[in-house]
């Protein structure tokens, strides 16, 4: 293949960090082609390479929420808001807001609520190739508009370097001409009673915002038993008719303490019946399970996690000892956090199920059968997507830091009179 001045330059920078010296020097060569005899070329051919890295990514595995995620977690805010733009405009060409599935389209929504003014700050071009394509066009400054060549050049190879990763929703290329909203889900999105979800979400919104321990056990053991009757209600209709329907859902972890945050996850995941593994390079969790239990897992580690970290800061605010505020002491903190509540959600759990079967058996139906079947489903879910993996040994912690992790779990409001079952083994 015989590439262009443009396509060369472009080309050369994949796999590289904007920013470099030999980055800056190609930048205001591409800045001086577009200036050239064929206004904007250079950015033409940059849209294209960048549309075609997104649709790569999405026939390999990689959802909207991900492509995002790498970047903002590594980048400055310039290179995720033309991230940001390339995500919505493929969104846009390839009409996803009517063929994508729902869980799809939820996260195309994400990126329009992270960026409402992205118009502003990105121009779509009017220039248009032969074949009447649209372009993508990252503009910044006042006029004369240029395109933000480092923050393309960075872009094309974060992109350019990501793997290949297990495929969990359906891909653009098998996207239906127009999606059926009622026709069956698919295996990406999975629908939930949205009044449970919403009184689920208002209880623990409750929960994060009182400073009273007691309210805010009492919103949360509320919002839990409402969710865990519902997931067990929810498995006793569906052995009436047929298997589990068990799906997949990526969790991205922030900074700072993400090993810390992630055991938090698999801790509670492990009381909900819910698998989990963690990409460490990228920061993202994967979790395996019902859609009732995959809501409830994501709502219960967003809500203990404000509170887990809420305690700790707290706790260092509060402290004339300087060590309270260490990143040593707050990793052990967040670490002993984890591990009493997955021991208190597995106490409580223990009790729920025995309640829940005693119930179903006055009805003429067992529950333990139907449960030890969605675990066995979800096991072979996860084997099926990721045959090989290693378990992590946690490194030496804190011992203050983990006694004060401990003592704060044991405060904590994961005390409900219903909490999730046993998890998946």
């Amino acid at each position: 293949m015989i590439l262009t001045g443009a396509e060369a330059s472009i080309t050369a920078q994949r796999g590289r960090r904007g920013g470099t010296p030999s980055a800056k020097r190609v930048a205001e060569q591409l800045a001086q082609i577009d200036a050239g005899r064929e206004p904007w070329l250079a950015t033409r051919i940059a849209s294209d390479i960048l549309l075609s890295a997104m649709d790569s990514l999405y026939e390999h595995g990689w959802q909207p929420r991900d492509v995002i995620h790498v970047v903002e977690r590594a980048h400055p805010q310039h290179v995720t808001d033309l991230a940001l733009a390339t995500v919505a405009f493929q969104a846009a060409l390839t009409n996803a807001s009517q063929r994508a599935p729902l869980s799809w389209v939820e996260q195309l929504d994400d990126v329009a609520a992270a960026c409402p003014d992205l118009a502003d700050t990105m121009r779509w071009a009017a220039v248009r190739n032969p074949g009447n394509r649209p372009y993508l066009l990252a503009l910044g400054g006042e006029p004369p508009l240029q395109t933000d060549w480092p923050a393309v050049l960075t872009l094309i190879g974060r992109w350019h370097d990501l793997p290949v990763w297990p495929q969990v929703c359906t891909p653009p290329s098998q996207w239906p001409e127009q999606r059926a909203d009622a026709a069956p889900r698919t295996h990406c999105s999975g629908p939930v009673d949205s009044r449970v979800l919403n009184k689920v979400r208002g209880l623990l919104a409750k929960a994060e915002a009182t400073t009273y321990s007691g309210e805010a056990e009492a919103f949360t053991a509320k919002a839990q038993e409402l969710m865990t009757r519902y997931a067990i209600d929810s498995a006793l209709l569906r052995s009436e008719h047929s298997r589990a329907d068990i799906l997949t859902t990526r969790i991205h972890i922030d900074n700072p303490y993400t090993k810390a945050k992630v055991h938090l996850l698999h801790e509670i995941s492990l009381a909900n019946r819910v698998r989990v593994v963690w990409d460490a390079e990228y920061a993202v969790a994967t979790a395996v399970g019902t859609p009732v239990d995959l809501r409830q897992v994501e709502m219960l580690y967003t809500s203990v996690l404000v509170q887990a970290t809420h305690a700790m800061t707290e706790l260092g605010r509060g402290s004339d000892d300087g060590s309270t505020r260490t990143a040593s002491f707050r990793r052990a903190f967040l670490f002993a956090f984890a591990v009493r509540v997955g021991q208190r959600l597995q106490e409580v759990g223990e009790e729920t199920t025995a309640r829940a079967a005693k119930r179903a058996r006055r009805n003429g139906k067992r529950l333990l059968p139907i449960l030890a079947a969605q675990n066995e489903a979800v096991n072979a879910e996860f084997e099926r997507l990721f045959p090989r993996t290693e378990k992590q040994t946690a490194s030496p912690m804190d011992a203050r830091g983990w006694i004060a992790g401990k003592v704060a779990a044991d405060q904590a409001v994961l005390q409900p009179a219903g909490v999730a079952l046993e998890g998946a083994s």
